[in-house]
């Protein structure tokens, strides 16, 4: 996005960022662990 600065009009969160109930969870079963991170949801508008 850095590079395309100058064209954008309109940068938009959504998801589960933008609802405040993101998930940063990590656990152990059976010596293995899982991790799952909630993504990043954008809309970018350009001119």
């Amino acid at each position: 996005m850095a590079v395309a600065k100058d064209q954008i009009v309109l940068i938009i969160l959504y998801g589960w960022y933008a609802r405040g109930d993101w998930v940063k969870d990590m656990y152990t079963e059976d010596h293995t662990t899982y991790s799952y991170t909630s993504d990043f949801d954008l809309l970018v508008e350009k001119k």
